[in-house]
């Protein structure tokens, strides 16, 4: 087993170890969930978030992190989850779910490939180069962080995508006033973008159709959160390389919703 194998077989035995059992009912999470309740067409994204969140706190090396993070997702979207409906409201569009009930199914899930994996873990292929990332953010004078950013290495890894392309996501979402639609972008402009049947062929094409996506879902969900009079805007800024060495042109778009 080479460096990397030990790393992973480390991290995995440490987490199960922290987590022997799954969560009960009544049991707190180890991280708070995003928003209190989601639509179905969030759930990928803010599990995704949440798992990535729980494993970088523990330094899980970003390769298994990905990996662990889809397995669990899959595992998740594959269930039944009307039990983690919400009572409909007379203006709601569309079905809610309780987010911490449902997260605590996921994290469960996730503590199963953990156990699983520890003792067989699945092939993981290598990658032909490595990406070595960092970043920096101040809020200067303004009272909080409204920006936000995302540093995919493992993209691909992260959404399942099978197509001998390595492929790694950056990108930097300035809020305006909040941070509401920066945060939403950050957690869901990915996931859309892997969803992109032109990722493959057109991933420019791919790009400009995750931000219509990422903003018509961001609108329902200012519907729905969101009483009075409000504009949410972000500026976004995303950068994809759907191939090492290949760099797409570079976006700027806006998010926003007016109530």
């Amino acid at each position: 087993m080479g460096t990397e194998g030990e790393a992973a077989q480390r991290f995995l035995e440490e987490f199960v170890k922290e987590f022997p059992n799954p969560l009960g009912p009544e049991e707190p999470l180890p991280l708070s969930p995003l928003s209190s309740t989601v639509s179905p067409a969030e759930v990928q994204g803010e599990s995704l978030d949440l798992a990535l969140r729980l494993l970088r706190a523990r330094n899980a090396p970003p390769a298994l992190g990905a990996a662990l993070s889809h397995a669990a997702v899959s595992e998740l979207l594959k269930s039944d989850l009307s039990s983690f409906h919400t009572s409909p409201a007379p203006e709601q569009d569309c079905d809610l779910l309780k987010s911490e009930p449902l997260q605590r199914s996921f994290l469960n899930r996730l503590r199963e490939v953990c156990s699983a994996w520890q003792w067989e873990p699945p092939p993981v292929p290598s990658r032909r180069r490595y990406l070595l990332t960092s970043s920096h953010a101040i809020r200067n004078t303004r009272r909080k962080m409204e920006d936000r950013h995302v540093e995919l290495c493992d993209f691909d890894r992260l959404l399942g995508l099978q197509d001998n392309t390595e492929r790694a996501y950056f990108a930097v979402f300035d809020g305006h006033g909040g941070v509401d639609a920066a945060t939403f972008a950050a957690t869901h402009l990915h996931v859309s973008l892997g969803q992109q049947e032109a990722l493959r062929s057109d991933p420019a094409m791919a790009l400009q159709k995750a931000f219509a996506h990422t903003d018509d879902l961001f609108r329902e969900k200012a519907k729905r959160d969101v009483s009075g009079l409000c504009f949410l805007h972000t500026e976004l800024l995303g950068i994809l390389l759907p191939a090492l060495g290949t760099l797409v042109q570079l976006f700027k778009l806006g998010v926003g919703a007016l109530l």
